[in-house]
C-alpha cells in the first residue's frame, strides 16, 4: 500500500521544479537525511537496502553487548504533590557539591491561540525579565555569578527552564523560580521588548539561513488539523498582531502551579529541600479555572500532497518527505528511533539523520534531502 504523503520543494528563483525537488510531508518525529540528486537506479536501491539491513544487524549486536556490559545504578527519587496541585521530582546525588533545578510547564506551541502563534515562545523569553521581587535578567545574575548556568527552551508540548549551580545557591535559586511563577511582570515593557527579541530570531534562524524558510515549512504543512501545525517560533505577522492583554490572558491560563512540575537533583538533604519548597512554593494559589487542553485529532492521510517553496537565498535545492507516525508515548516510537541511525548512514552520501519525538497525541518523520550540507537549530 502506497503511504500518503506532503510534498514541498526548496529552491531558489529562478530555479525549475523537478520530481526530485519535493518535500513529502507526514507528520511529528522528524528525521533529516542529505543526499544527493542524482538519479537513483534500482540498483542503487537495492544497495541501500543491502546496507541498512546490514547497520541494522550491526546496531542490534553492539547494542547486545553493551547491555551486556553496562548496568545503569538504580535512581532513587521522592515523587510528591503540594496542595496547589505542583508535582515536585526530587533524588539526592552527593558526588558533586552541585545541584540542578528544573521547572516544566505544561504548554507548548500547540497551546499556542489560534492566531497567536509564537506565544509559548515568547514567555520563554519572558521569564528572564522582572517579577515583583527580580530586576531584569536576575536569574542570569543568581546563576552565572555564582559559577552556574541557566537556561530554556520551548517544544511543541512543554516549556522548560533550568538552573546548574553550587548547592549552596539552592534555597536561592528555589526561592526564585517560585517568585517567577508567581509575580512575573507581564507589563507593556517587557512584552514589547521580549517580542522584538523573538521577532529577531525569526528573521536569523528562518529567514537569513539558506534552507530556514525549508525547516519552517515542513513544521507548518506537516499537519493538516493539529496545532502541531503552529511553529513554535510563530510569525512576525502573528506577533505584531498581538495586544497585552492576549498575552496576559496567555500567561495566567498556564502559568501556574499545577501545570508545572518542578525537578531538583543534587547535593542537598531532603528534609531541609521539603521545608524550602513548601515555603516558596506552596504559598503560590491554584487557579479555580480549569486548564485547557488540545483535543484535536489529525485525520489519516489518505493521498499525496506537494507543495513548492522558493526563497531568494537559497543555493541548491532541497527535499523533504514526513510520514505520520504514531505518538511519542506508542510502543513503535522506540522502533522509529532505531530506524534512523541506518537511514544517517547511507553510502556516497552526505547525510545526517535525527528524530524529532515530540507528539503526545500524534508524530510524524520526516526525511530531508539537499546536496549541500546545513545545520537545524531548535527554537529556544
Amino acid at each position: 500500500m502506497k503511504m500518503p504523503f506532503v510534498s514541498f520543494l526548496a529552491a531558489g528563483e529562478k530555479a525549475t521544479p523537478s520530481p526530485q525537488l519535493i518535500i513529502k510531508t507526514a507528520g511529528k518525529c522528524l528525521v533529516h537525511q542529505f543526499i544527493s540528486l542524482e538519479q537513483i537506479t534500482m540498483q542503487r536501491k537495492f544497495s541501500v537496502l543491502i546496507t541498512l539491513f546490514s547497520a541494522l544487524l550491526l546496531i542490534a549486536a553492539v547494542a547486545s553487548a553493551s547491555l551486556a556490559q553496562v548496568t545503569m545504578p538504580r535512581i532513587s527519587y521522592r515523587d510528591r504533590t503540594l496542595p496547589n496541585g505542583l508535582r515536585v521530582l526530587t533524588a539526592e546525588e552527593h558526588s558533586s557539591p552541585t545541584v540542578a533545578i528544573q521547572v516544566w510547564y505544561k504548554v507548548g506551541s500547540k497551546d499556542d491561540p489560534e492566531g497567536r502563534s509564537g506565544f509559548a515562545h515568547l514567555f520563554e523569553h519572558m521569564l528572564f525579565k522582572g517579577t515583583r521581587n527580580m530586576k531584569d535578567e536576575m536569574m542570569d545574575r543568581l546563576t552565572e555569578d555564582v559559577g552556574g548556568f541557566n537556561n530554556a527552551s520551548t517544544w511543541d508540548d512543554f516549556t522548560n527552564y533550568y538552573e546548574v549551580l553550587p548547592s549552596n545557591y539552592l534555597e536561592t535559586l528555589l526561592w526564585a523560580e517560585a517568585d517567577r511563577m508567581g509575580s512575573l511582570n507581564v507589563d507593556e515593557k517587557n512584552f514589547k521588548s521580549e517580542r522584538d527579541v523573538v521577532k529577531e530570531e525569526f528573521r536569523s534562524t528562518v529567514l537569513a539561513p539558506p534552507y530556514g524558510r525549508f525547516f519552517y515549512a515542513i513544521e507548518k504543512d506537516s499537519f493538516a488539523a493539529h496545532p502541531y501545525r503552529r511553529p513554535g517560533i510563530g510569525s512576525i505577522e502573528e506577533l505584531d498582531a498581538a495586544t497585552l492583554e492576549d498575552v496576559r490572558s496567555f500567561h495566567s491560563t498556564f502559568y501556574r502551579p499545577d501545570n508545572a512540575t518542578l525537578v531538583v537533583v543534587g547535593d542537598f538533604d531532603q528534609k531541609q529541600l521539603d521545608t524550602w519548597v513548601d515555603k516558596y512554593f506552596g504559598r503560590l494559589s491554584k487557579p479555580d479555572r480549569p486548564l485547557p487542553r488540545v483535543t484535536v485529532k489529525e485525520p489519516e492521510r489518505v493521498a499525496e500532497k506537494r507543495i513548492n517553496e522558493y526563497a531568494p537565498n537559497v543555493p541548491l535545492p532541497a527535499i523533504a518527505l514526513t510520514y505520520l507516525t504514531p505518538a511519542v508515548k506508542a510502543d513503535d516510537a522506540y522502533a522509529l528511533l532505531l530506524a534512523t541511525v541506518p537511514v544517517t548512514c547511507l553510502p556516497a552520501t552526505n547525510c545526517s539523520g535525527s528524530v524529532r519525538a515530540s507528539g503526545s497525541t500524534r508524530g510524524s518523520w520526516t526525511v530531508c534531502a539537499w546536496c549541500d550540507s546545513g545545520e537545524r537549530k531548535e527554537t529556544g
